[in-house]
């Protein structure tokens, strides 16, 4: 019996699974945030010989880190 199946037969645990989904969604979008913000700020301590060895330039790389969190 498929999950869907289950949810049909058991109404009632409905609202719970949506709500776990929802905190679960929560969770990975969290998750995402923080490591952009990571990665972001361990960019901008590269140095320029760094940024040249990954093909980026200095610009690049302060129009990177200045974005806010939420923006990929």
């Amino acid at each position: 019996m498929s999950s869907d199946a289950q949810i049909q037969a058991h109404p009632r645990t409905a609202p719970i699974v949506r709500i776990v989904d929802a905190l679960a969604r929560g969770a990975a979008t969290f998750r995402i945030w923080r490591d952009r913000t990571r990665q972001r700020s361990q960019l901008e301590r590269l140095t320029d010989r760094d940024l040249r060895d990954i093909g980026i330039s200095r610009l690049d790389a302060a129009g990177e880190f200045r974005k806010p969190f939420w923006r990929a």
